[in-house]
Order: structure tokens, then sequence, then C-alpha cells
């Protein structure tokens, strides 16, 4: 709430970095950064939810599916949970309703499906070593799918060359910036490396829509974007975990089961985390994978 006018803002800096006379211009003079802590939130949650339960010819299936939208500050919201307390303003000049947007948490579509099925084949075979061996199998698995979680870009002043700063690190001391709006966000999904590791990546959505905005004169000086809260969405997921299973009566007391179990059982490559820093070498890169598909074999007797 101690902030210089924002007119005066280019005359705090030049090429050489910020000039410490800020505090000359602040409504209150004496005090740097005052910030204001409340407890404030709006939050807004809207959804479709559907839910099915059957069972038929030896499949036991459920499903569900929502389709919803949550928006909230996450500045005093979903902002990992800390409630915020408007901790990280923006822009300070317009308040935290610039930084009202999806929540970090919200998810657009959220379908899983889990079922049991017993495979009829052989289950009541004449030979004891079909019914034994092949008959009595049961197939289960359970199935999510979901689209991914919005992502909140920022930058990383290093890009701007000697002398870099931003206003927030010299004026305001605690708020985040976020890039500018210069194109259509777009998603190729195309093939990349991380320069990071050299490992081979995804280029996740297309870096050049973004662009830092700066002090008029002053390309080493990041001011505030006008990029929304949690303004890019990031990968979904589509996995499989499927499992087939057998119990086997020796005696009327004594029973062997048998399992094979998978974890993401078509390998489907599952994207996790994404760079959103703009001036990051691998900006808009995949940088992180949920695990690759797992086998499990396991046996127990029961008696």
């Amino acid at each position: 709430m101690n902030m210089p006018a924002l007119s005066l803002l280019p005359t705090f800096f030049s090429s050489g970095g910020y000039n410490g006379l800020a505090n000359l211009s602040r409504p209150f003079l004496g005090y740097g950064s005052i910030k204001v802590d409340q407890f404030d939130a709006n939050s807004h949650y809207n959804s479709l939810q559907v839910s099915l339960r059957s069972q038929f010819h030896g499949l036991q299936l459920q499903g569900a599916y929502t389709y919803s939208k949550s928006i909230d500050s996450s500045l005093n919201g979903s902002n990992g949970g800390d409630g915020g307390d408007l901790d990280f303003i923006t822009n300070p000049y317009l308040g935290w309703r610039f930084d009202l947007g999806p929540s970090e948490l919200n998810r657009e579509h959220i379908a899983n499906v889990n079922f049991i099925y017993d495979i009829p084949f052989f289950r009541n075979s004449g030979s004891r070593l079909l019914k034994d061996v092949v008959g009595g199998w049961q197939l289960s698995g359970v199935v999510t799918m979901e689209t991914g979680l919005p992502l909140n870009l920022g930058i990383s002043t290093s890009a701007l060359g000697a002398g870099n700063t931003s206003v927030c690190a010299a004026i305001s001391g605690n708020c985040q910036l976020r890039p500018n709006l210069v194109g259509t966000i777009s998603y190729p999904k195309a093939g990349a490396t991380l320069s990071s590791s050299g490992f081979g990546s995804m280029q996740w959505f297309d870096p050049s829509a973004f662009a830092f905005n700066t002090l008029p004169g002053l390309g080493n000086v990041a001011t505030w974007g006008n990029l929304g809260e949690n303004g890019v969405w990031g990968p979904g997921r589509d996995n499989w975990n499927l499992a087939v299973f057998k119990t086997i009566a020796a005696t009327e007391r004594l029973h062997f089961e048998l399992r094979v179990e998978s974890y993401n059982t078509f390998n489907h490559p599952q994207m996790n985390g994404v760079n959103s820093t703009l001036g990051s070498k691998d900006f808009g890169k995949v940088t992180s994978a949920y695990d690759p598909r797992v086998f499990q074999l396991g046996a127990k007797i029961m008696f």
C-alpha cells in the first residue's frame, strides 16, 4: 500500500539497474514496502457430475465423470493450500483481482472407471485341467482420464542481460511478474530436447506467444505483464491399471491365488511437469513424466 506513483517508476532505474530512490517518493515517507494482510477469499465452483454403476453377465462396473470449472485467486485460495492472505500480488497497482483465474487444482474433465470381469472361458469345463489352469480367471482394472492442471507462468530476469532486475524486487519486494501475451496460445506438443539434461522431451506450448514486458527505454528492467492468472493448461493423463487373477481351491480350506498386475498397462507417455519460466532455455518444455509401465506378479496361500 506504500507504492510510489506508477508514472515515476522509470525514474528509479537506468541501464545499470535500480538507483535506490523509490523510498523518497512513497506516500508514507520513511517507510519502504507496507504489506496488507486480510482474511479475504472469493471462489466459484460449478460442475456436472455423473456416475454409473452396473452389474451384468459377470461384469461389475462403476464409472464417474465430472465436468467442472473452479475459479479463485491463487493468492488467497488454492496457492499451495497456505491460504495466501494476499502474500504475492502480481501487480500491486491493480490489486488481487488481476490474480483471479482458474484454481491451481482445477481439472476441467475427470473420468474414472473401475471394473471386475469374470472371464467365462472354461469356467465350467468338464476337464479338471482346463478348469483349474485356464478357466476361472478374473480381469480387473482402474482407468483414469483427466485434462491437465493450469500453469501460472513466471519470468526469469537473467535473460534480460547486464543490470537486469524487476520492479517487484526493487519497489514492491513481494510480488510476482508474469509475461506479456503477444500471440495465440497453442500447444504443438512437438518433440524437443531439454537443454538442462540433454534428454528427449516435448514442447508442450509455443513459447513465441509470450514476451517480457519492460519499462520504456529499459530493456533490462522487467515489469508487470498482461497474462492472466493460470493462463496456460498443462498436460492431462490417460492411465490404465489392469490385473488378472485366479483363485485355485486345493482342498476345502486350502486356496491359492495367482495375480498378474500392471500399472500404466499400455505404457502411454504421461507428461507431468512443464517449465513455466519465461527466460529459461526450456520454457514450455515438459520436464517430467509419470512412471512408465510396471508389471507385478504375486501369489498368495490361504488356509
